[in-house]
């Protein structure tokens, strides 16, 4: 396995969170993490990346909770981690069903379209533990698809530059 990939990969994981921190205001530390691995599981899969890197990527998240949590206890992680990338999974499909996935551009509370505001607050009720929306926050509802399709994009980037 390429350690250079491996490593490059856990730096853009790291700097993905560093810009998603920015957006959140009161985030859960279990469901942010779970959110930061939809999104590299989505990054290779839309990406048609290797399967065996995600695989060490994800073995090395699942050895660290294991270390941190118990064994025991990683299983229960494990399984409430599945469900949420399940949930997330379905929530995202719809905006790509609907080919509302455009980056770079911020949805206002006219114009954005109904899928693209689901997964926003769907993300940020999830992360954050509750979340109701209002006309103020329509950026940051926006934001969370924006921010999530960037970084897909970045790990695309990575992952070519450094394979």
């Amino acid at each position: 396995m390429n350690e250079n990939l491996m490593e490059a990969i856990h730096v853009a994981y790291n700097e993905i969170k560093t810009d998603f921190r920015l957006l959140w205001e009161n985030p859960d530390p279990v469901e942010e993490e779970f959110f930061y691995q939809f999104i590299i599981m989505t990054s290779f899969s839309i990406n048609h990346l290797s399967s065996e890197v995600l695989s060490e990527f994800w073995t090395k998240l699942n050895t660290d909770y294991v270390i941190q949590y118990g064994e025991e206890d990683f299983y229960k992680i494990a399984a409430s981690r599945d469900k949420r990338l399940e949930k997330y999974s379905m929530i995202y499909d719809l905006v790509l069903f609907t080919q509302e996935k455009t980056p770079g551009i911020i949805f206002d509370t006219i114009a954005r379209p109904t899928s693209v505001q689901l997964f926003g607050e769907k993300v940020l009720e999830i992360v954050e533990g509750s979340y109701e929306a209002s006309d103020t926050e329509a950026d940051k509802v926006g934001q969370v698809l924006e921010k999530t399709l960037t970084a897909i994009d970045f790990i695309n980037s990575v992952y070519t530059r450094y394979s």
